[in-house]
Order: C-alpha cells, then sequence, then structure tokens
C-alpha cells in the first residue's frame, strides 16, 4: 500500500470491515437457508460472520511497502514501535499502530523508519523529518549492534597492533640479516699493528751514555770535596763518606 493512504486507509478500516462482515453473514445465511432450517442457518452464519471479524479482519495488519528503490520490503502497521514525540513504546499495535497515533501520549508520527533499510517513509506530503516513529526491536537490535560494532572495533584496533608489532619484528629481523650480509660482503679492515719505537744509533747511544757518565763524575767529585771539608778532623767518618759515594758512582755505571 502507498505510504500516504495507509493513515486514510486505518481510518476506514472498521467500517470496510464491518461492512464485509455483514456481507459474508447475508451471502452464508441466504446459502445456507436452503438446505438448514431458518434459526440454525441464522446461527452458522452469524457465528461465521463474528469469527471473521474479530479474529481475523479486526486484527488484520495493514501492509506497507518501502517506497526506496533498494528496499522494498514489507512493513505491517502491527510491529511494536516508539513514539519519536516522546519515546513511548507502543505494544499494542493493533489498536495504535504508527499509522494512527501513540497510545500513551497521542502524538501522530508523520514517518516511520524503515527496519529494513533505515530510511524514513512518510504519511504526509510535507515529509518531516523529526518525531518519527521507529520498530521498538529495531531500536534494541541497533543497540546490540552498536555495541558489537564497538567491541569489533576495539578487536580490530587491537589486531591493528599486534600486525604493526610484528611488522617491526620482522623489519628489526632483516635490517639483522642484512647487517650480517653487510659484513661478511665488506669485512671491516685488519687492525694496524703500532709502529716499533725506533732505536738510536750506537753513536748516539753511546754519546747520551757518555754525557750520564760524564755528570754522574762530576757530582761525586763535587760530594768528594765537601765531605773532605766537612770530615776533616774525622779521617774515619770521611773515609765512610768518600766510599759511599765511589759505591754510588759504581751503581750507576751498571
Amino acid at each position: 500500500m502507498d505510504p500516504l493512504k495507509a493513515r486514510l486507509w486505518f481510518k476506514f478500516r472498521e467500517p470496510v470491515n464491518w461492512a464485509a462482515s455483514i456481507a459474508v453473514f447475508a451471502v452464508l445465511f441466504f446459502v445456507l437457508e436452503w438446505a438448514l432450517p431458518f434459526w440454525v442457518a441464522f446461527g452458522v452464519a452469524l457465528a461465521a460472520s463474528f469469527c471473521l471479524h474479530f479474529f481475523y479482519l479486526d486484527h488484520r495488519a495493514i501492509r506497507i511497502k518501502c517506497p526506496y528503490g533498494r528496499c522494498r520490503e514489507i512493513i505491517e502497521t502491527n510491529t511494536p514501535w516508539i513514539c519519536g514525540h516522546k519515546g513511548c513504546k507502543n505494544d499494542n499495535a493493533d489498536e495504535f499502530p504508527f499509522i494512527y497515533k501513540c497510545e500513551h501520549c497521542g502524538n501522530q508520527p508523520k514517518a516511520y523508519k524503515c527496519h529494513h533499510c533505515g530510511e524514513l517513509i512518510f504519511f504526509t506530503e510535507d515529509e518531516q523529518k523529526t518525531g518519527y516513529a521507529e520498530c521498538a526491536n529495531y531500536v534494541l537490535k541497533a543497540a546490540v549492534v552498536k555495541k558489537r560494532e564497538g567491541h569489533q572495533e576495539m578487536m580490530t584496533n587491537k589486531r591493528e597492533v599486534i600486525e604493526s608489532k610484528g611488522l617491526d619484528v620482522e623489519i628489526g629481523k632483516l635490517d639483522m640479516r642484512l647487517k650480517g650480509i653487510n659484513r661478511t660482503l665488506n669485512p671491516p679492515p685488519p687492525p694496524q699493528a703500532e709502529p716499533k719505537p725506533r732505536m738510536p744509533a750506537p753513536d748516539d747511544e753511546l754519546a747520551a751514555f757518555l754525557r750520564q757518565t760524564t755528570g754522574d763524575e762530576d757530582a761525586a767529585e763535587k760530594q768528594r770535596k765537601i765531605v773532605r771539608e766537612k770530615y776533616k778532623d774525622d779521617p774515619a767518618e770521611c773515609e765512610k763518606q768518600l766510599r759511599l759515594i765511589d759505591e754510588w758512582v759504581t751503581s750507576r755505571l751498571k
């Protein structure tokens, strides 16, 4: 059914149902009267019409087709729904469908959010996009889906972190292999031996020895003069000091 005509059809549904029930009663009574007694035919026709009206026609939902080409799904008006005005939940959808009004606040929604594609199905030509009705189960399902999507997003982020760290480990391994290959292909140069100290020439060594020996003798001679002057009155001590000076000079020559 065209959504723009759904509300009008719901208003006329009750008299149409009564007319159909009366028509069925009349036809059935007329047929049964030929084969059954009057009161029996009347009772059977009345019972059949009663059951038809109150157990079928009165609970029959109006079927609306989603007008969007990518959806085109059927929506029955006895779907429990949430009022977009105050958030009232309408479970008595047979008497108060979303094409009629809210059972609690009396608001008449001008659109319904399709629980198949999520698009708004408008019941009036002004196409008001606020205060629309939506499926009660769809709201709960959307919350569950949103929670599941949040969990999936968290798990996806963790997987991406794990993959990133795994790639970092692989890159580190490749870097180590590359360094090993570079060391193999381009080995470091061998360490250079430290140059040995150059030995002095024999002439230079001898000249240095003579200078040192001459210096020692000069120093010893100076000390001898000092000792002789200092211990001129003590020959024994003077001899001892001179002997020590000679020993020092001898040790220097070794």
